[in-house]
């Protein structure tokens, strides 16, 4: 629709201005996405694969997790509505805390918060 189609541009300025002005995300670095499956999340995903970022992302349902591993090609995809199951499955990722992750891009609540932020670098 129209009204769908003007909302684009600013899914992707978000982005942007996130991930390329404040944040700065490069090669190499680890990026979690929250809700990764809507539309900031989707052009969140498309940044970072251009650049070269490794994506850690949450979904809600099974489908969506099926489409970000089978459609989007993200190796590391946890859940959004079970936070000590997205713990957990983080750890599990990061080896335990071998590997940290650089930045954050949240659009959840509650415990995620504290456990987001615990696996910052």
């Amino acid at each position: 629709s129209f009204e769908q189609a003007a909302a684009l541009p600013s899914v992707f300025v978000t982005v942007e201005v996130a991930f390329r002005e404040l944040a700065q995300v490069k090669r190499g670095e680890n990026v979690l996405v929250h809700v990764a499956t809507g539309g900031v999340g989707l052009a969140a995903l498309r940044y970072c694969q251009h650049v070269g970022a490794t994506v850690y992302a949450t979904a809600g349902s099974q489908a969506e997790k099926d489409y970000l591993r089978e459609t989007c090609g993200i190796e590391y995809v946890t859940t959004s509505r079970d936070a000590e199951r997205f713990k957990e499955d983080m750890l599990s990722f990061l080896e335990r805390g071998k590997t940290r992750i650089d930045v954050v891009l949240n659009s959840l609540i509650d415990d995620y918060i504290p456990f987001s932020l615990d696996l910052v670098a």
